[in-house]
């Protein structure tokens, strides 16, 4: 039964899709198949995808599968909940790109974060130090062993 259901869409998303093709890429921007929220023209175009239609996010590249319900084209899953996703994915986006301009406009007024040459030198310094103190406790064990003298082996060892 499902497959005679099928059968009998295919001719409509088919004559669908060559309506859509007839009228070039301006169709996805007219009423027909207009999406809601479109703010940047031209960014959704209807494409044909083994056998059916598809609606691609030219910027994201994105497909949602359309389906014509009545007069009009539908597209997307037709889940409730991916509204939801979407909107949380958009105040998700718009607070993150709240956060990088703060951090753009902190980081204008104070400049970089990193040391002045100055501070560099010093660390540098600091390190140089530490470093040769290393080397000097080393040097002293190695004369130490040294001035031990060779030690006789052992004679439990081969």
């Amino acid at each position: 039964m499902q497959r005679r259901g099928t059968i009998l869409a295919a001719p409509a998303i088919m004559g669908l899709a060559a309506l859509l093709f007839a009228t070039g890429p301006a169709g996805a921007q007219s009423g027909l198949g207009r999406i809601e929220g479109e703010a940047v023209p031209g960014r959704y175009q209807i494409v044909r995808i083994e056998g059916a239609v598809a609606r691609l996010d030219t910027a994201t590249g994105s497909l949602a599968p359309c389906r014509v319900e009545g007069d009009m084209i539908v597209c997307g899953d037709g889940d409730p909940t991916a509204a939801d996703d979407r909107a949380a994915s958009d105040a998700r986006i718009r607070a993150l790109e709240a956060r990088i301009e703060a951090l753009e406009t902190v980081l204008a007024e104070n400049g970089p974060a990193l040391p002045s040459g100055d501070e560099t030198d010093l660390a540098i310094d600091r390190m140089q130090k530490l470093f040769r103190g290393f080397a000097d406790i080393v040097k002293e064990l190695d004369q130490d062993r040294a001035s031990e003298g060779p030690k006789e082996p052992s004679p439990n060892r081969t």
